[in-house]
């Protein structure tokens, strides 16, 4: 299979896949892959060049892009950068339609933004394409769709059109997952109780309930509690985890949260917040992890796991096995693929065109 990849990889592990990558973003979510690439660190109008030269030549049979995304931004330069990724986003949706001129081009579109929606910049590639794997994808997956639809009409309204159905049934959801395993935990002698490492900058109400179980816990019931106050090195963090009966994750921005998977493979019991969005694969409540609602249920669960050493013994051993099953880089890149072949298997079969874009 010959791909055409802008800003997401498919390449590596055992695929059948003969890839060009093209990045035109510096901070691509990307496993680059061996290309027409100049060696070193291409310029973005070098990429720019290159993708109208595959977009003139046509010369693959599946694009896989990441999407554009609602291209939230803060901080210095917010400004500048935000009209920097607005031109960017035009030029690359204006070569991907030159790219896509034959119907017999197949794309499919990677979204890993935070939000719950998908972007109106992107509305065209969802039209095209055959598959869109979006990260935030809402549990009732026509609530991603709200800001595509005609602006005339209502999502509870445009849901029942076939337009809009064959929309929906393009979607799948993709979680972030982790580049590869982190080492083995066995044997490590526990030094915490509880270990929570995240910022609450944005003042998500979530966080700001975890900090404050987290203090009661260590001044009432005397936890031990590991509570990092600032950011800390990626290899500290592991073995935080790696050294704590218990880990928690809440959610951010979006729900999904590459910590999510860091804790449940690094060692620890997972405590996640209630998914709240269409998860792949999920890590189960009680099997390879635990979910609370809210603080109240938080603290109360902990209270009641920590002293069952054999049951977070069972949990994190259970975690650790789903998320290097399904949840790292390479097994997230298969199902991908997997879908892709799939797709494809459809239209040699005689599927109908509108499902494959």
């Amino acid at each position: 299979m010959k791909i055409l990849a802008i800003n997401y990889s498919l390449s590596g592990g055992d695929l059948p896949v003969e890839e060009t990558h093209i990045s035109t973003r510096r901070k691509a979510f990307v496993q680059r892959a061996a290309d027409d690439a100049p060696a070193g660190r291409e310029s973005i109008p070098g990429a720019y060049l290159r993708l109208l030269r595959h977009a003139l030549a046509a010369d693959f049979e599946v694009m896989v892009l990441l999407a554009n995304g609602h291209g939230g931004m803060e901080g210095k330069g917010a400004r500048l950068r935000k009209v920097s990724w607005l031109l960017q986003s035009v030029l690359t949706e204006w070569l991907v339609r030159i790219a896509l001129r034959s119907r017999s081009k197949v794309l499919v579109v990677v979204d890993l933004g935070d939000d719950r929606t998908i972007a109106r910049r992107d509305a065209w590639f969802l039209r095209r394409c055959a598959l869109y794997f979006k990260r935030e994808l809402a549990a009732d997956v026509m609530n991603s769709l709200q800001l595509v639809v005609p602006w005339w009409t209502h999502i509870g309204l445009a849901c029942f059109t076939p337009r809009v159905q064959d929309w929906a049934r393009k979607l799948r959801p993709i979680p972030l997952g982790i580049p590869g395993p982190p080492p083995d935990p066995a044997g490590r002698q526990k030094k915490h109780d509880i270990f929570y490492c995240g910022t609450n900058r944005t003042m998500h109400f979530i966080r700001l309930e975890v900090e404050k179980v987290l203090e009661r816990l260590e001044k009432d019931h005397g936890v031990k509690v590991c509570f990092p106050k600032e950011r800390i090195p990626r290899k500290e963090f592991a073995e935080a985890i790696a050294d704590s009966w218990i880990s928690i994750s809440p959610s951010g921005v979006g729900w999904d949260c590459f910590r999510h998977y860091e804790v449940a493979a690094g060692g620890a019991a997972l405590l996640l917040s209630v998914p709240t969005i269409r998860w792949h694969r999920p890590l189960r409540d009680g099997k390879h992890c635990l979910y609370f609602l809210d603080g109240e249920d938080l603290e109360e669960r902990i209270l009641e796991l920590l002293p069952d050493k054999e049951r977070i013994a069972k949990l994190s051993a259970a975690g650790r096995e789903h998320v290097l099953r399904w949840h790292t880089f390479g097994a997230i890149r298969k199902y991908i693929f997997g879908e892709i072949e799939s797709c494809l298997a459809a239209r040699n079969a005689g599927g109908k065109e509108r499902d494959l874009g």
